[in-house]
């Protein structure tokens, strides 16, 4: 009766949904699942998310991985519905690297609070 959880997929939206809140170049709020934020450590894609401080710091490869995967899953949501627009939560609005409108959180927790739906592949 119950689906079998693919982490692996969770993991990815996890670190799709990091973009969202980058700010100071490589660090995101970590608003996340606890189990999810420290698979994504043990993969070496953030660094140690268990301290003090609210966001964590991707890796280099973390970056890459997460601007791709965020890239992704918008470009897919708007190929299964084109007519809907898309609404970011964030202190600007601009088309950054999905080359859609929208903005990203850039400075505070609070901008991070947003909501957006994903449509996942």
């Amino acid at each position: 009766m119950f689906m079998e959880i693919d982490v692996d997929k969770i993991d990815d939206a996890v670190l799709g949904l990091l973009w969202l809140t980058l700010h100071d170049e490589r660090r995101a709020w970590k608003g996340m699942d606890w189990s999810a934020l420290d698979r994504l450590h043990r993969k070496g894609l953030i660094h140690d998310p268990v301290n003090r401080v609210k966001s964590v710091v991707l890796t280099d490869e973390g970056l890459q991985r997460s601007k791709a995967l965020f890239s992704t899953v918008v470009h897919a949501a708007v190929a299964v519905a084109p007519s809907r627009a898309f609404q970011f939560q964030g202190k600007s609005s601009g088309t950054r690297e999905t080359g859609m409108s929208g903005s990203r959180a850039t400075t505070s927790a609070s901008q991070a609070c947003g909501s957006m739906s994903f449509i996942l592949p």
